[in-house]
């Protein structure tokens, strides 16, 4: 099959949405399906998204973004974030009546209300509504939105976003990483302190 995934966060950038995709197309191209990214880069006009400037945004993208859809004809759809390519892919998927489903990866509500009261604290709440109401304007044609956790599926259903909800859930590469000796730390003085962080 030939699935065509369409995210604003892709390479060169590092972070959770980037890994998450990179290891599920491995493993779809290792079962014989065929995989095409498009994202940012792919774009000769970008800018650098306010207040994030290691993730950069098509602006835009509409045409460039048809003639690579084209280009690749795919045979199913999966939009990755709710950015710029992601609201003109789903423009482009419901002009043409194709299915397509999508992901819930960030919780944008909440970092813009975050972001609103660091400037002007009465403006938290509605802007936090408004994040909400275009969340789920955004899923709504959805065929199926992928989720992580189960509380994140709670906050979809609670934000009153109806239409299926599938687990995609994340794990550890145990090649990678795996728990070293029980005497790794052995030697160490005590106290023997960890510092634990998101690893993307």
């Amino acid at each position: 099959m030939r699935i065509l995934i369409v995210s604003d966060a892709w390479h060169p950038q590092i972070n959770g949405v980037v890994r998450t995709y990179e290891d599920l197309n491995a493993h779809l191209e290792n079962d014989g399906h065929v995989v095409r990214v498009i994202g940012p880069h792919d774009f000769p006009r970008r800018m650098h998204m306010p207040g994030y400037r290691e993730i950069e945004l098509a602006i835009a993208p509409a045409r460039h973004l048809k003639k690579l859809v084209d280009d690749f004809r795919p045979e199913t759809i999966h939009i990755a974030t709710e950015g710029p390519l992601g609201w003109a892919m789903r423009r482009l998927c419901l002009k043409r009546g194709w299915p397509f489903t999508t992901a819930f990866h960030t919780h944008f509500p909440d970092y813009a209300a975050l972001r609103a009261k660091r400037f002007c604290p009465p403006l938290s709440r509605p802007v936090h509504t408004l994040g909400v109401a275009m969340m789920k304007h955004f899923h709504k044609p959805s065929g199926a939105v992928m989720t992580t956790t189960p509380s994140v599926e709670a906050t979809l259903k609670q934000w009153g976003i109806a239409v299926p909800l599938h687990r995609l859930t994340r794990g550890v590469r145990t090649d990678i990483f795996h728990p070293g000796e029980k005497t790794l730390f052995s030697g160490l003085p005590r106290p023997v302190a960890l510092f634990v962080w998101r690893v993307a």
